[in-house]
């Protein structure tokens, strides 16, 4: 999991008042759903957004960086504050996974 660089799956944008990311998460993947639900819904999308910690995780998954890299930032940003790292990023990372947010 170490060695995995995690790509970003969803479209994102910054909040203004708080400088958080906000990932945009579609509400129906399937284009049945699409087709019979978008009708009655004012929004195609779930705004989820992250904390402080997960907006620095999101601005560092660029496709470039591993998960290795990405924890070494965070801890030089937040210190001890997040420890244990790599518990809260491989958990962090499963979530986004499932959620098909980002490929590994």
């Amino acid at each position: 999991m170490l060695d995995g660089i995690p790509i970003r799956s969803v479209d994102w944008y910054v909040d203004d008042d708080t400088g958080r990311i906000v990932l945009k998460r579609p509400k129906f993947i399937t284009p049945w759903a699409q087709k019979l639900f978008r009708p009655t819904f004012k929004s195609d999308y779930f705004a989820v957004k992250l904390d402080d910690i997960g907006s620095v995780v999101w601005r560092n998954c660029d496709g470039r960086k591993t998960v290795s890299e990405i924890g070494k930032i965070l801890g030089k940003q937040f210190g001890s504050d997040i420890e244990p790292i790599y518990e809260r990023l491989f958990k962090f990372f499963v979530q986004l996974h499932k959620a098909k947010m980002i490929r590994l």
